[in-house]
């Protein structure tokens, strides 16, 4: 299965490459962009049998997001350290802002998944 969206100023995929799913967000998010991530993650999951699978979250084009955005970090953070893939890794964004706004999130994202500089580091 793959998912693809295209917003006025943002886009992601998710999608099963391999043994990986690769989740690749790019752009700045809204709130609704946002909203239609969680729902699209979630029925993405119920798609695949995750416990196989190696999540790839590859965020470096992801830009500064929105203020009343920030609640949806919070969600995602939540739904990728409950998923049961088999490994967890994080591009993390180019953007050094956009960067700053992950790193905010709690402690237990960072012992759950894996920082990487490079897709081909998530083995």
């Amino acid at each position: 299965m793959k998912i693809q969206k295209k917003n006025n100023m943002s886009n992601y995929s998710m999608e099963v490459i391999g043994n990986k799913a690769i989740l690749s967000s790019k752009g700045m998010f809204s709130k609704e962009d946002a909203e239609n991530y969680i729902k699209d993650f979630v029925t993405f999951t119920r798609s695949n049998n995750t416990s196989s699978l190696i999540l790839v979250i590859e965020n470096a084009e992801l830009k500064t997001s929105f203020p009343d955005v920030k609640p949806f970090y919070e969600k995602m953070s939540e739904l990728y350290i409950n998923s049961n893939f088999k490994k967890k890794y994080m591009l993390m964004p180019e953007s050094a802002i956009a960067g700053m706004q992950i790193k905010k999130l709690d402690e237990k994202f960072f012992k759950e998944i894996k920082m990487i500089s490079n897709i081909n580091e998530a083995i």
